[in-house]
């Protein structure tokens, strides 16, 4: 039987979609596509409650949440891919995606995955609206024994 209270375990089915139309009369996604195979996935929620004070006591306060910081693990995000999700040019001739340091052209993208709990149940994630970028990336000469780095996105 699972529950809802399990332990996150496991973390797969990561999938983004293209916005095609935000306006205040319409949202639209694209097709829903596999990202990557996933490793990691960290959110963090920018939140921030003010207390008022009247009379020397807390009498009013409010809570704002602003955007949520998702730093994601995976394995082998193919150049034209990274290029797509980036709005960085791809040379198809030579199969690199080129940075040119200009994130002006960076689309937004929705995005969803699933954390599997330990029970057999599962918790589900759906961000709306974010863009993609290039985290830290390791790349080394190969020794006796294999040291894999997966890039951040």
């Amino acid at each position: 039987m699972s529950s809802e209270y399990g332990e996150l375990v496991n973390l797969d089915q990561l999938h983004c979609a293209k916005i095609l139309i935000d306006n205040a009369d319409n949202y639209q996604a694209g097709t829903n596509n596999y990202l990557a195979p996933a490793a990691e996935m960290k959110k963090e929620a920018k939140v921030d409650t003010a207390i008022r004070y009247y009379d020397g006591k807390p009498m009013f306060s409010s809570t704002t949440e602003a955007a949520t910081d998702v730093t994601l693990t995976v394995s082998g995000v193919p150049s034209k891919k990274a290029a797509e999700l980036t709005g960085k040019p791809y040379d198809a001739t030579r199969g690199i995606m080129i940075d040119t340091g200009d994130a002006s052209e960076t689309p937004d993208y929705a995005m969803s995955a699933r954390a599997e709990l330990g029970d057999g149940g599962y918790r589900y994630y759906q961000f709306l609206k974010g863009k993609f970028s290039i985290g830290a990336e390791t790349a080394h000469t190969k020794e006796d024994k294999t040291t894999a780095k997966e890039p951040l996105i």
